[in-house]
């Protein structure tokens, strides 16, 4: 190595050690009763005992002897406004134990965690590790290693080093990245593996090579075993691979493109499945509560219609080769016309909506927590205007 290259390299690991020490000690004394406090006994246990499932026999004994008390489980303790919600059908029917765990099968005392599995068995490690006192240190780790890979999928996109290393400083010591890499939640692992698998499928798209899809669709599975909000991600992954397709004509990406997109739908699958045997009740709850429209269906039957989407989007590459997909293909600069005259209408709405609340034209209710308000509310006029830019720049 050059000396030119032994200072960047020392700058570099510099930049990194002062992220790692913004980042520890980490948040483990606040875990109460709330998820950060789950994920720790979750973890605690499963450090412990080595299991993923518990058998209470307290549980058992109490709905196979009829026992008084077992009438106090069935109804689920969550609320809907002021009152409790109904019962919900199937084997889990809401009842939960203290420290995140649900019940799966009453009579043989079967409890599971409520959470997906993968958050609970990293932080298991950390207790391993660590101890249990410092079982979020684990996480610190996985903070710094997606700062790294979103500067790495920076510099694939657009071949700047000024942009990758902006991008990187300004996540490398944003309070929101440092606040969720020593908090126990689930956050910051998902975008660990999200970003990681965007970065290996650019680079798929960019060069004649099938390792890099594969490792792209491992990473979102891995994202899938993380938490259930990945889901929605298949929404995009479709408007992508059609969008692409129709503006590509570079055939071998797009068996790229396909490797990756079958990986996608397969770990989907798995995680559903995995979800369905384990804490299908989370699934059901969290649905439920995004997707209004599925209050009327049992556990079963949201499993059943995650299944048929699903079943849906793996014949949506049947649409290349229908006459649909031919008609398109040949209305590729309409089609860019259309992107480009859509980013830019939903970028320019938020951005005006932002500056109505901003000078208080758009009222609101003081201290209404809304996605919009999340948003806007870490990302400076500044941060919009480059925005735009920044998908100006990519669409034309």
């Amino acid at each position: 190595m050059t000396g030119r290259a032994w200072i960047c390299a020392l700058i570099l690991a510099a930049l990194i050690s002062g992220g790692v020490i913004l980042r520890y000690p980490t948040s483990a004394h606040i875990h109460g009763g709330q998820d950060q406090g789950s994920y720790f006994n979750i973890a605690a246990w499963i450090a412990n005992h080595g299991t993923y499932e518990r058998r209470d026999q307290l549980l058992s004994d109490a709905f196979r002897k009829n026992w008084p008390f077992r009438f106090n489980l069935i109804w689920n303790p969550y609320k809907s406004g002021n009152g409790p919600q109904e019962i919900i059908p199937g084997e889990y029917e809401g009842e939960r134990f203290v420290g995140g765990f649900t019940v799966k099968d009453r009579e043989k005392g079967l409890v599971v965690p409520q959470f997906y599995p993968l958050t609970p068995l990293l932080l298991a490690t950390g207790h391993w590790m660590f101890g249990g006192k410092h079982t979020a240190d684990i996480l610190p780790i996985f903070g710094i290693l997606s700062v790294i890979s979103i500067g790495l999928l920076t510099f694939c996109m657009f071949r700047s080093v000024f942009v990758s290393v902006l991008t990187f400083l300004a996540l490398l010591f944003s309070g929101l990245e440092v606040f969720f890499s020593t908090f126990p939640v689930s956050e910051i692992i998902s975008q660990y593996f999200l970003f990681t698998g965007i970065w290996f499928f650019t680079r798929a798209v960019q060069e004649d090579n099938y390792t890099l899809p594969v490792l792209a669709g491992i990473n979102f599975t891995m994202a899938f075993f993380n938490h259930l909000s990945v889901a929605f991600y298949l929404v995009p992954v479709i408007v992508f691979l059609v969008l692409y397709r129709f503006l590509s004509t570079n055939k071998i990406e797009n068996r790229q493109l396909l490797v990756f997109y079958y990986i996608f739908l397969a770990g989907l699958i798995s995680s559903l499945i995995s979800a369905r045997f384990y804490n299908g009740y989370y699934v059901y709850r969290n649905l439920k509560e995004n997707l209004t429209f599925l209050e009327t269906f049992s556990i079963d039957g949201v499993f059943l219609i995650l299944f048929g989407v699903i079943f849906i989007a793996a014949s949506v590459p049947l649409l290349f080769s229908s006459r649909v997909g031919n008609w398109l293909e040949g209305k590729t600069s309409q089609l860019r016309t259309l992107v480009l005259f859509g980013l830019v209408s939903i970028t320019l709405a938020i951005f005006i909506k932002m500056l109505l609340f901003q000078f208080g034209i758009f009222p609101s209710e003081p201290g209404a927590y809304t996605y919009f308000s999340s948003i806007t509310a870490h990302i400076s006029m500044a941060g919009w205007a480059i925005l735009l830019w920044g998908l100006l720049a990519a669409t034309l």
